[in-house]
């Protein structure tokens, strides 16, 4: 008879594996929002901050061009790396800790928690909140980025 033991979840800072989710997982879900949003640049693009590649991964290795697949692996990798430190500096869990974790993506962790988002998310009161609101940009409503704060918005809402 073979013992089944119970181990503690040790994350995984190269994918999802290792977080708990609900049986409503919405990880796939939110990397394909992201895939959506940011899009597939194959060669390098230059942004005030950086260069970046793929989808919207910070180039730090210098990477000339990249497959779609490449892109796909590398913002699994980026996603379980940002799910971590949001469980970690939030404490949240689940759809949660993604709802953060997509924040922290697309903006830079210590860039998010700087806003009024972060912290009713950290404190779990978004009762008032409409994060829709931030989807201006220069003045008029950018339509992609409502999408996208719409889906984040439903997964911190999800309980």
């Amino acid at each position: 008879m073979v013992a089944l033991m119970l181990c503690p979840v040790i994350p995984d800072y190269g994918s999802r594996r290792g977080h708990l989710f609900d049986a409503n997982d919405n990880y796939s879900s939110a990397l394909d929002t992201l895939r959506h949003y940011e899009g597939l640049e194959t060669s390098p693009y230059y942004l005030i901050d950086g260069t970046y590649i793929g989808y919207g991964h910070k180039n730090r290795e210098g990477l000339e061009s990249i497959s779609k697949e490449q892109a796909d692996s590398i913002l699994d990798a980026d996603m379980g790396y940002c799910l971590t430190r949001a469980q970690k500096r939030t404490g949240l869990s689940g759809d949660k800790s993604l709802a953060v974790a997509l924040m922290f993506f697309t903006m830079g962790e210590d860039r998010f928690c700087k806003t009024d988002i972060y912290k009713r998310f950290s404190s779990g009161d978004v009762s008032k909140l409409n994060i829709t609101d931030y989807c201006i940009i220069n003045g008029k409503e950018n339509a992609r980025k409502k999408r996208f704060l719409t889906f984040v918005e439903h997964l911190f809402s999800n309980e």
